[in-house]
């Protein structure tokens, strides 16, 4: 009785350890396999990473608007430089219109096939201003309206003032600096405020006649600029002459000719600077 007792206990230990063998048997051969089916599923997922990334490489902005990190990568270093100083130029340009996106894009691609058959840059567009140039002609235009509108009537008579009457006086002291024979008289003070004045009136009346070569024939206006032209210079030289003819010494003291230069330079000079500082338009020069 014990005996059977023992070989049925011993009977069940083996049929226990064999399940338990057969179990952890089963889990092994289960668990390579879950392995593959891991590591198949991250390689998968690696793969759509690298195509995520593509797609934000090709979708990411460069540091030129418009223009994608993929398309700026596949330039050269040179003709990187070249786009980066023709977008630099574009300053004035709105960067996130689609023109300017189209043009720029335009200039990449062309860049980008000029690569393979060597062409530079500077051979298809020229320097990088010359380039900012055609873009602003061609896909930019701006209106010269302002340019051709005439500034006030007393900015152009300034204007003229001060160019005429500085010539004039430049002149009369070199002349007279330069000359062998001493000069009685020279120009007088009141001659000199004489001499600005109408030379600024007789500028105006020229600007405000000055011909229209793209009116119709019979209204350009040539015999009236001519007309109107020699009466300016005609009143201003006889008012300058009888102002030193007629004029008594003591409102009208003589100037030496190293003053009337000094006058002449710095009157000149000022002419250029209000010119620029007021955007005087519409004088005669």
């Amino acid at each position: 009785m014990t005996e059977k007792l023992n070989q049925n206990s011993e009977s069940e230990m083996k049929e226990n350890v064999a399940e338990a063998i057969t179990e952890s048997t089963s889990q092994a051969e289960l668990e390579p396999v879950g392995a593959m089916e891991e590591v198949q599923q991250n390689g998968e997922l690696s793969s759509d990473y690298k195509e995520q990334l593509a797609d934000n490489n090709e979708n990411q902005s460069s540091i030129i608007p418009g223009i994608n990190l993929a398309t700026f990568n596949q330039m050269t270093k040179k003709n990187q430089q070249y786009l980066l100083s023709v977008e630099k130029q574009l300053d004035s340009i709105d960067k996130e219109g689609t023109t300017f996106k189209a043009v720029i894009n335009e200039i990449a691609d062309t860049l980008i096939q000029g690569q393979k058959t060597g062409q530079t840059a500077k051979h298809l567009y020229g320097t990088p201003t010359e380039c900012v140039e055609i873009i602003k002609q061609q896909h930019f235009p701006t209106e010269k309206v302002d340019d051709k509108t005439p500034s006030e009537p007393w900015k152009i008579g300034l204007d003229g003032a001060l160019l005429l009457g500085s010539i004039y006086t430049l002149m009369t002291g070199l002349s007279l600096m330069t000359s062998k024979t001493p000069s009685i008289t020279g120009i007088g003070l009141l001659t000199l405020i004489v001499n600005y004045i109408v030379a600024g009136f007789a500028m105006l009346l020229i600007a405000r006649n000055l011909p229209k070569p793209d009116a119709p024939k019979g209204e350009k206006g040539y015999f009236k600029y001519f007309g109107m032209s020699t009466l300016a210079m005609i009143s201003w030289v006889a008012a300058v002459s009888l102002v030193t003819a007629f004029a008594p010494s003591i409102i009208n003291p003589i100037l030496p000719p190293v003053a009337l230069l000094i006058i002449g330079a710095v009157t000149m000079i000022a002419r250029f600077y209000i010119k620029k500082v007021l955007n005087i338009k519409g004088g005669v020069f």
